[in-house]
């Protein structure tokens, strides 16, 4: 059977015109924004079969081809099928996506057109889990920072923007229903108005509302990958810049050039000044919360619990989110941070956060029972990890937490259950399991793509083991902390040990 495999210029791309598929990103949503979470695995075969469109591929060609190196069944074939089936709620009977060609194998007879825009962007409600999953010190800031609706800007100045004798008629229509739209915008609506305000301001190029909602806009749709993607920082900074200096009393504007400083330019000074404007300008505790995120990787604990606290006081339920043990973890108050965790355990319901937080807590005190589970609260809510619930108990029982360590990471489990996703998770798996040299080489490949996680790296005690490698010191030389790459000269770069 032939095996040609479809040009594909870019990831992305829509299946019958209802489900986006980002392979690069692990993304798969509807067109109206819901994402599927899915387990590594499912995405790697559903990319498989998009690269051969229409063609008839055997059970054999596929088992070989997405479990390779693997002792795996048809019995994996079809499983993995029947999940795929679900996600996309077809049956076998009536294939949209699938088509099951008896005797033989399967079939992929969706229509496969290329996305004119990539959108690595779920939903809010999908996005708000990701983002806990991925960040769990500041849950609440990213929620309400990345995904609530911003209010209608305030009017402008005169001088500045919109006024009735400056402005036609038609043009503030035009303006209102842009704003509108952009307000209550789905994802699938986005690129067409990013559009719509670019040619707006070819005939108003002094109103500041079109170059906020440019950068606002992109903002959703980049999502919680904007951290990892530096290349978006020329055009979001000249954008913001435009703002603020059209409308210097534009706070959230200062806000998020406070982050993209931080995140993507290392400029600590630059982003404290922006989030001092900010607050200057508005006391919001989502300021509060982004100004110490920046503290704390630059181990200013203390800095760092002020701000959350201050946050705290503006936003009460705040209380509920085990942001500040997380903090108090890294600055090395582990019992504090424990402590913390079960002054909100005895009143509010445990949540995935609550786990991964007490999960990497507990590990670092020595309380291996309550770590592990934690561990068997997070399995038991994928897919994924249900299959390997039964193997991971096994291991614990027979060698304690770093036999379950060592064997997700020969499984190479994909899922988030407190060590972020891979191939980060995979170096904290090898750190845990004591294969310091395996884990340089996920460490290395998560410093490639700018895992979020790792803006946290050097204050993070977790990475002590191999803190004097060459491959975290050229890490900490991406986040030009001169304080710890002071500390990390002193360490002996005994390269053959690694």
């Amino acid at each position: 059977m032939s095996d040609t495999v479809r040009s594909c210029d870019n990831s992305a791309v829509w299946l019958n015109k209802h489900w986006y598929f980002d392979a690069r990103h692990n993304i798969l949503r509807t067109k109206d924004g819901t994402v599927q979470d899915m387990e590594h695995q499912l995405f790697v075969l559903l990319d498989y079969f998009i690269r051969r469109e229409q063609q008839v591929l055997s059970k054999d060609q596929l088992l070989q081809n997405n479990w390779p190196g693997r002792v795996v069944n048809e019995d994996s074939l079809t499983v993995a099928i029947s999940k795929l089936r679900k996600v996309f709620g077809e049956k076998a009977r009536q294939p949209r996506l699938i088509k099951t060609i008896p005797g033989v194998g399967y079939q992929f007879i969706g229509q496969v057109q290329p996305a004119e825009y990539v959108t690595e962007f779920s939903t809010a409600q999908s996005n708000r889990a990701s983002l806990l999953r991925a960040w769990p010190l500041f849950a609440a800031v990213l929620l309400m920072s990345w995904l609530a609706v911003p209010l209608l800007l305030h009017q402008p100045a005169p001088s500045h923007t919109m006024h009735p004798d400056a402005v036609a008629k038609k043009d503030l229509v035009i303006l209102q229903e842009l704003t509108q739209q952009s307000e209550q915008a789905e994802l699938s609506q986005i690129p067409e108005l990013l559009a719509q305000w670019r040619t707006f301001l070819i005939a108003e190029p002094e109103q500041v509302q079109g170059y906020w909602y440019l950068a606002w806009l992109k903002i959703r749709l980049l999502g919680q990958q904007l951290p990892e993607q530096p290349q978006h920082f020329g055009e979001l900074n000249a954008l913001l810049q435009k703002v603020v200096t059209l409308e210097p009393t534009h706070a959230e504007a200062w806000s998020w050039l406070a982050r993209l400083h931080f995140w993507h330019q290392a400029d600590y000074a630059q982003a404290a000044s922006y989030y001092q404007q900010a607050l200057q300008l508005k006391k919001d505790a989502g300021f509060y919360y982004g100004y110490a995120e920046m503290q704390l990787a630059r181990g200013k604990f203390d800095e760092t619990i002020a701000l959350v606290d201050k946050a705290r006081q503006l936003r009460p339920h705040d209380f509920a989110f085990p942001g500040l043990a997380w903090a108090y973890q890294l600055s090395g108050r582990s019992e504090e941070a424990w402590q913390e965790l079960l002054r909100i355990r005895q009143t509010e319901r445990a949540s995935g956060l609550w786990h991964r937080s007490a999960l990497r807590i507990t590990h670092e005190l020595g309380l291996d029972q309550q770590s592990f589970a934690s561990m068997r609260w997070l399995l038991q809510q994928t897919d994924e990890g249900q299959e390997q619930l039964a193997a991971v108990e096994h291991h614990f029982h027979q060698g304690g937490l770093t036999a379950v360590y060592r064997y997700l990471l020969g499984v190479q489990f994909s899922g988030d259950i407190g060590h972020y996703r891979p191939p980060l998770s995979w170096a904290r798996y090898a750190i845990l399991a004591d294969k310091n040299e395996t884990a340089l080489q996920y460490f290395e490949q998560a410093a490639a793509i700018r895992q979020a996680p790792l803006l946290w790296a050097a204050v993070d005690p977790f990475y002590q083991p191999i803190h004097c490698s060459p491959p975290f010191h050229r890490w900490l030389e991406t986040l030009q902390l001169g304080d710890f790459q002071e500390q990390s000269h002193v360490c002996l770069f005994l390269e053959h040990r690694f």
